[in-house]
């Protein structure tokens, strides 16, 4: 009897964590499409091409917040599995037709050699990672498949080689909808075809989390902002306050560019790191190379080689790996990271 009712407490407690998650999606779902909304409105989008870029937004924004629900993920990972390879190439060729129906309706340039090359952008690392072998093993080399799928699915996109449509249409300082597709891939791949643990994939942050995202933005802050105006690489020109514009760009920022990088540098590669650290290295070394690579990655920002730019980026690497490595949660580490980058773009200049 007591196990009885143990079961039933636990799948009752499953079931309420199970709706919180699903509430907490479709809430951030539709503060994403509000804030897209206001944001397609101030570039005088209107009508036809208005309602159908929220619709693509919706779509592709759509997997970031539906993937944080565990009992939604695990029945994808369920799908998946039969056909890891396949399916996932199948979810990626809709994805595609999604990007090209769109760019077909509002007539925006997207030739079939661009649409061909994003088509196989996807399929590469999904090759890498499943072919020959079904479902990945999650020894060694499996690992080393999904290195090198990441290298697949960053180096493109960090040199720019990815062909897009951006949302709205021909309007400017758009939403990259490529981008968003990229990102839509690398969750799928990681957290259900090939799942790696303690991604941390989760918007259930307490308030440990956020404490934990706070305290990393001061020391951060404490010694970049000291240390950027001493080499000159920012200056303080803060831009006029507007609650909306801030609050809509630190939207922005978080899903669109701190989220996807971190899922990229702590809960895919400082992950891996710790996965395979020797066991005669230091702890915080797995840290340690995530933040130096993520600094790395930042040379090539104009003027190239931007070595001020590639400390300061290490440095917050650091931050942002230390966030990652007390919480487990990427969602976490981000908080870091849009605060830094929110106050460096509305504040602070280059």
């Amino acid at each position: 009897m007591t196990n009885a009712k143990g079961s039933t407490a636990g799948r009752g407690v499953a079931q309420s964590l199970q709706r919180a998650e699903a509430a907490l999606a479709a809430t951030i779902l539709t503060l994403g499409i509000a804030s897209f909304a206001v944001f397609a409105s101030r570039t005088s989008t209107g009508g036809m091409a208005m309602t159908s870029a929220c619709v693509m937004f919706a779509a592709l924004f759509g997997p970031y917040c539906g993937l944080s629900v565990s009992s939604w993920t695990a029945s994808l990972s369920a799908w998946l599995g039969r056909a890891p390879g396949l399916r996932c190439s199948l979810v990626w060729i809709i994805s595609v037709g999604i990007v090209a129906s769109y760019s077909w309706f509002m007539n925006a340039p997207l030739s079939v050699f661009l649409l061909v090359r994003f088509a196989a952008y996807g399929l590469l690392p999904i090759l890498l990672v499943f072919a020959g072998r079904g479902r990945a093993s999650a020894g060694s080399t499996g690992d080393g498949r999904v290195l090198l799928a990441l290298a697949a699915i960053w180096l493109p996109s960090e040199f720019r080689l990815m062909a897009g449509v951006h949302l709205p249409a021909g309007a400017p300082g758009r939403v990259d909808a490529a981008r968003l597709a990229i990102v839509d891939l690398a969750l799928v791949l990681f957290l259900t075809a090939r799942p790696l643990p303690a991604i941390g994939y989760t918007f259930r942050i307490g308030r440990a989390d956020a404490a934990a995202a706070a305290l990393a933005f001061a020391a951060f802050a404490a010694v970049a902002v000291p240390l950027g105006l001493a080499i000159g690489f920012i200056r303080y020109s803060p831009l006029p306050f507007d609650p909306l514009t801030w609050a809509i760009r630190g939207f922005a920022i978080y899903f669109m560019i701190a989220l996807p990088e971190e899922l990229l540098f702590r809960g895919l590669l400082q992950n891996l790191f710790e996965r395979h650290r020797p066991r005669h290295w230091p702890q915080a070394s797995p840290l340690l190379l995530a933040a130096v690579t993520f600094g790395m990655t930042h040379l090539n920002n104009g003027p190239a080689p931007n070595v001020r730019y590639a400390v300061l980026a290490t440095l917050a690497g650091i931050a942002y790996g230390w966030v990652w490595r007390r919480t487990r949660k990427i969602t976490a580490s981000a908080l870091t990271h849009a605060a830094v980058d929110l106050v460096w773009g509305l504040m602070l200049k280059r």
